[in-house]
């Protein structure tokens, strides 16, 4: 009995952790499932805010942001290392992560679709209590703090805040960036080596960090660092704690900061066309009657026996891809006037036309000698094919795009395709749909130029920092999104 339950005690004591590294696991992916469609989600809506100035919401929505990829880094490191060893009171900070998470997914949800007001108390409240639990996450998890900022592909941007002599906020995530307690430092570098070199301090201008974790430090931008002009490439350098114990020492990763003091306005000014085959016509005289188009025939024609002519709209059918009768026009292809004879009239005639467009006239004999039928005005209508431009839409007057908003045209291409001949009507080519779309700035000037097909993808127009996509039912969806917006990164 005692063995059995040693046993019993030794299976638990092995199974324990396995168990846990699975919850671990199903946890931290749970997180970063919920959390990618928001961080995703909220760029566009800062891009708005910060293109309306409306520099409360944009710094609200920021800091949404950069908790979520504080979160988002956390998570990976633990879903992607299979030696780190979660203790269980990282576990259970974990575990709590989670549950907040899916007890408040619908607050955020809502702040990322900006059907919540994010400035409202209970959204404050409920990003500052995010950001606690993720504090406390980092604080617990067993991960290397060698500090290591989590930089964009393309650095750091940001666009200088509307409000008078406001100090603009940074964000910047990563793991170790308050190793020790020690609280970090920023410095920004004008590449100007004079007037950045300093002798007994820190070269470049110091800006102050008014908010630092282990995974989130906050700067604040002075007003009069930004430039004069639209943007200006400046360095930002972190100077983070890297030492442990006795020893000090410091790493100072630098990286490019784009500073912008305006967003660049656009409009888009687009027109389409149809490229493929049309029909050529034309109306020619049947060659079997006289110039004026006439034909008469008596029972004489035929040696004095009953007497038929067949006049068909085929007769002068060249071939494919030449002058053929055209079904669309007249009777089948063929155009005519008949005459019958007056009524009480003995003589035999009449004239005849068929599901082909055939006419017949027939004359035949009679105790009077003989009938008579004619026609006039017969005509063949035919047409070919040519390659060519089957239509075009004029361009509309110039739309404003908005930051954060697509602006969506219906092209309406398929009555552009109906003006080319169809493939099953003979045409050998199917229509080709073209959307010509140009980039307009402030002054109505073109800056950049694009040609896109149905189901184009996402194109930039251009180096515009305008973007089209084209569906396959001519939808035309145009955005746009400055260098200096961090969605673009």
């Amino acid at each position: 009995m005692k063995l059995c339950f040693a046993s019993l005690v030794l299976f638990l004591i092995c199974i324990w952790p396995l168990r846990a590294a699975a919850d671990v696991g199903k946890d931290a992916q749970n997180i970063a499932n919920e959390l990618n469609p928001l961080n995703q989600a909220l760029g566009p809506l800062i891009d708005r805010a910060i293109s309306d100035g409306n520099d409360a919401l944009a710094q609200r929505l920021e800091q949404l942001r950069s908790i979520i990829q504080e979160a988002l880094l956390t998570v990976n490191k633990i879903i992607s290392d299979a030696t780190i060893n979660i203790n269980s009171d990282a576990e259970g900070r974990l575990e709590q992560l989670n549950r907040y998470l899916g007890d408040n997914l619908d607050t955020f949800k809502g702040i990322a679709d900006g059907s919540v007001d994010a400035l409202n108390k209970h959204a404050a409240d409920r990003i500052d209590q995010l950001s606690n639990n993720i504090g406390n996450v980092v604080e617990a998890l067993p991960i290397p703090a060698q500090p290591l900022p989590n930089v964009p592909r393309t650095g750091f941007s940001l666009v200088k805040a509307k409000t008078p002599g406001a100090p603009t906020p940074l964000f910047i995530t990563g793991v170790g960036l308050l190793k020790g307690g020690v609280h970090p430092r920023a410095f920004i570098l004008t590449g100007n080596r004079q007037a950045d070199y300093h002798i007994f301090v820190h070269n470049g201008t110091e800006v102050p960090i008014t908010a630092a974790s282990m995974g989130l430090i906050e700067l604040q931008i002075p007003e009069n660092l930004f430039p004069k002009e639209p943007q200006v490439e400046r360095t930002l350098v972190l100077v983070l704690n890297s030492g442990g114990g006795w020893f000090k020492s410091t790493a100072e990763p630098s990286f490019p900061l784009l500073l912008c003091s305006t967003l660049p306005k656009y409009t888009v000014k687009w027109s389409a066309a149809s490229d493929g085959q049309v029909w050529l016509t034309r109306t020619v005289l049947h060659p079997k009657t006289e110039p004026n188009g006439h034909l008469y025939i008596d029972n004489g024609c035929d040696g004095g026996t009953d007497c038929t002519r067949n006049l068909c709209p085929s007769d002068l059918n060249e071939g494919a891809g030449e002058w053929n009768a055209d079904p669309n026009a007249g009777q089948a292809g063929m155009q005519y006037s008949p005459w019958y004879g007056k009524v009480g009239e003995e003589h035999i005639g009449h004239v005849t036309i068929d599901a082909r467009g055939c006419i017949q006239l027939y004359a035949g004999r009679d105790s009077s000698g003989g009938g008579h039928a004619q026609v006039w005005g017969v005509s063949i209508h035919q047409r070919k094919l040519q390659n060519s431009r089957c239509g075009e839409t004029p361009a509309p007057v110039p739309s404003p795009i908005e930051y954060g908003r697509d602006l969506v045209i219906d092209t309406k291409q398929q009555d552009l395709a109906n003006r080319c001949a169809q493939v099953s009507e003979g045409a050998a080519l199917t229509p080709r749909i073209t959307i010509y779309i140009d980039a307009l700035d402030a002054q109505g000037q073109s800056v950049g130029h694009v040609e896109l097909p149905l189901r184009s993808g996402k194109r930039e127009v251009g180096s515009s920092h305008v973007f089209a996509d084209v569906s396959e039912a001519g939808t035309l969806t145009v955005s746009t999104a400055s260098s200096c917006l961090r969605s673009q990164q």
